[in-house]
């Protein structure tokens, strides 16, 4: 419908093209999506919009993130960074997107370097939307290099900016502490959190951010043990499930599979909680993203362990090889 009616200027065309790239990234078309962004950026440069050019990059690196092509995304982004020389805020927003790709594709150490680099922008622009995204990334990057103790510094300092700046920053940086406050066993405040990130993404439209703290949820309430709870948290884990294998979203799919599972196992089910496992670990696998196969792998060595199963020391090897990929 849209393509019938594009008989209008050029920039509004551009507008109406940036609807459909985000429609169609949305419904998991990362390939449509970046048909129609890469036509923005063309028409962009062509009119010397260099803002736009660079937000136009920095989305379609994130586009081809989705489907763990790194070396371009990581072009495009690295290309971001040398438009925005002159418009640091910019700057800043290209070098947090370029970590995002570089942490997930194992990159930890050059992923700090730019997160640092960020935060010094923001720090020193007083820009708290930086400043509370640069802390939000380094908060994951110090969760997925196993340091606990400065992750919490981190999101903790990004929590208090964002409750007052940044309502979307608030719930990406709730579902983090979530994942932080699990991993520590502290589960009353870890629900709290997811608690607050899924209504906060319901209130603000934004499902796959509540699908996904609603996936952390489950796998919260899954250590609880309690009945009622744990119903509910299975109906939330297969919700998310069947909404991210609709969008292609492999940190989702891998989240919500491991959510499934560890439900089901909490429910008396260890055939069907088995093979969500696999799902998790062959998904995080085909990610190419180190941080997620390990998170499966070791939810599912961590599984076949509590059961006495053989394969527990493969599964845990496995996880071991998958963070040793970070560098």
């Amino acid at each position: 419908m849209l393509e019938g009616i594009l008989g209008i200027e050029p920039a509004e065309r551009a507008q109406t093209y940036q609807t459909m790239a985000d429609v169609c990234l949305n419904l998991g078309d990362v390939d449509e999506a970046l048909v129609y962004q890469e036509r923005n950026i063309a028409y962009w440069e062509s009119a010397g919009r260099t803002a736009d050019v660079v937000m136009g990059l920095l989305r379609a690196g994130l586009m081809l993130a989705r489907r763990s092509d790194w070396g371009k995304a990581k072009d495009y982004l690295e290309r971001a960074i040398r438009l925005s020389s002159n418009d640091l805020v910019l700057q800043a927003r290209s070098r947090i997107g370029l970590a995002s790709i570089l942490a997930s594709s194992g990159s930890l150490r050059a992923a700090f370097d730019e997160l640092q680099k960020a935060l010094d922008i923001g720090t020193r622009l007083n820009e708290p939307a930086i400043i509370v995204r640069s802390l939000l990334g380094l908060g994951r990057a110090y969760l997925a290099r196993g340091d606990l103790r400065r992750a919490s510094v981190a999101l903790n300092q990004a929590l208090s900016l964002a409750e007052r700046k940044d309502p979307v920053a608030r719930v990406w940086v709730g579902i983090e502490l979530g994942r932080l406050l699990t991993e520590e066993g502290d589960f009353i405040r870890a629900r709290q959190e997811l608690e607050a990130s899924a209504r906060l993404a319901r209130e603000g439209k934004r499902p796959a951010d509540e699908h996904l703290a609603r996936s952390y949820l489950a796998i919260c309430l899954s250590m609880e043990q309690d009945g009622a709870e744990l119903r509910e948290a299975w109906d939330q884990a297969d919700a998310a499930r069947r909404f991210f294998e609709g969008t292609g979203d492999f940190r989702g799919m891998v989240v919500s599979q491991v959510a499934c599972a560890k439900v089901l196992a909490a429910l008396g089910d260890p055939a069907l909680a088995a093979r969500y496992f696999d799902q998790a670990a062959r998904k995080g696998r085909e990610s190419e993203d180190p941080v997620l196969e390990a998170f499966a792998c070791r939810a599912y060595g961590e599984y076949l362990a509590g059961i006495h199963d053989e394969m527990a020391t493969v599964m845990l090897q496995r996880a071991n090889w998958a963070r040793g990929k970070l560098r």
